[in-house]
């Protein structure tokens, strides 16, 4: 969703006694075509307010927000940098400078441009320290990028499902595999229609060998949809196994082969944990049917299982 231009936004801070009446009403109809979501009309008339007073940093601002909104990004850094040149403690000319900088790979200037807007200070708040967070990481300085994600963490206006699931990435690039969970599962408290994430961290525990936590989350992500996937319960059925509840395994494997009667390793996987039961003989009518659908294991274990 595109943000309303405003003079305060923008700070507008010149005294409209110093602009040329002209340039004034280009700058007010520019902010009112952008408004109205016209941003080619308004990319003119801030044209036309630039060439009128080219001296006001706001112009070159305003017209910078319509040109990123217009894709153009070189175009919007180049507004930027004009900005940030005419009015050096312009803090949101920063934070936009360094956004743009940083979509067109400019990595260490989009450092420095954010490290200037976090100093003056901006209208972004946090989302300054996450977008430099990004950057260090960018530039492979993932202890720095650490330190800003906790500091915008601890911020009021902080956008935390957003920080929590940036630093739990980098985490898991890091091969902090648990610390990345935890931010994960933050993210899941805050959002708990966050199905992939959910299941996401089912799948990362499974593979951590911490299956209590895999079933947890792989239970949360089943029990929201109305009709879960025949995978998702063959998978849940295998964390009740490792977790030695059979009963509950053979339930998933069931459902599993309800849903789909020809898949081969449901039938092998519910004759495992029946014949965990202490029920061999049952367990081979499904290994029976595994190895007839063509489950290689299946035709093993009935060699030396079933008669």
């Amino acid at each position: 969703m595109m943000q309303k231009l405003t003079y305060v936004s923008f700070l507008f801070l010149l005294s409209l006694s110093t602009i040329d009446g002209q340039a004034q009403t280009f700058m007010e109809r520019g902010i009112a075509s952008y408004n109205q979501n016209d941003l080619k009309q308004a990319e003119r008339w801030f044209d036309w307010a630039i060439t009128a007073d080219s001296t006001d940093p706001m112009g070159w601002m305003n017209r910078g927000q319509v040109r990123r909104n217009r894709r153009n990004v070189q175009g919007a850094y180049d507004d930027f940098s004009k900005t940030v040149t005419l009015d050096s403690t312009n803090g949101d000319g920063y934070f936009m400078l360094a956004l743009t900088a940083y979509q067109l790979g400019n990595y260490n200037e989009a450092l420095a441009a954010n490290t200037k807007a976090i100093e003056i200070g901006n209208g972004y708040g946090s989302q300054t320290l996450l977008n430099r967070a990004q950057t260090y990481i960018r530039l492979g300085k993932n202890q720095k990028a650490l330190e800003d994600f906790a500091t915008a963490i601890k911020m009021k206006d902080a956008n935390l499902k957003q920080a929590h699931f940036d630093r739990g990435q980098l985490y898991m690039r890091t091969n902090e595999t648990k610390l990345a969970l935890e931010d994960y599962k933050r993210v899941v408290e805050l959002n708990p229609n966050n199905l992939q994430l959910t299941w996401d961290i089912g799948r990362i525990s499974y593979e951590i060998e911490e299956y209590t936590d895999a079933l947890t989350y792989y239970s949360k992500a089943i029990d929201r949809i109305d009709k879960p996937q025949a995978q998702m319960l063959l998978v849940r059925g295998e964390v009740f196994e490792k977790l030695k509840n059979y009963e509950a395994a053979i339930q998933d494997y069931t459902r599993v082969i309800e849903m789909k009667q020809d898949l081969a390793n449901a039938h092998y996987l519910r004759g495992q944990a029946t014949a965990r039961l202490g029920k061999t003989e049952e367990a081979c009518f499904d290994w029976k049917k595994a190895a007839e659908l063509g489950h290689q294991e299946a035709k093993g274990v009935i060699v030396y299982n079933c008669k």
